[in-house]
C-alpha cells in the first residue's frame, strides 16, 4: 500500500483506533503506528483497520439517518 493510502485509511479511522487494533492484535501501538504510516508491513493490522472503518463508516451513516428522522 502507498503512504497515500495508507493516510486515508488512517483519516477513516475512529477516535482510539490505536488502542483498538493494538489490543485485538496483541501488539503495541507503535507497530500500529509504524505500520499506518508505511514504515513496517503487516497485513493483519491493515486488514483489521479497514474492518474497523467500515463498521465505523456503517454506524456514522446509521447515526446520521436517525438524526434526520427527528
Amino acid at each position: 500500500m502507498t503512504k497515500k493510502e495508507l493516510n486515508r485509511l488512517k483519516k477513516s479511522l475512529p477516535k482510539g483506533y490505536r488502542d483498538m487494533l493494538a489490543e485485538k492484535l496483541n501488539c503495541t501501538t507503535s507497530m500500529v503506528d509504524m505500520v499506518l504510516a508505511g514504515t513496517r508491513k503487516n497485513l493483519d493490522i491493515i486488514s483489521t483497520a479497514i474492518e474497523i472503518a467500515k463498521a465505523h463508516k456503517k454506524k456514522m451513516s446509521q447515526l446520521s439517518q436517525e438524526i434526520n428522522q427527528l
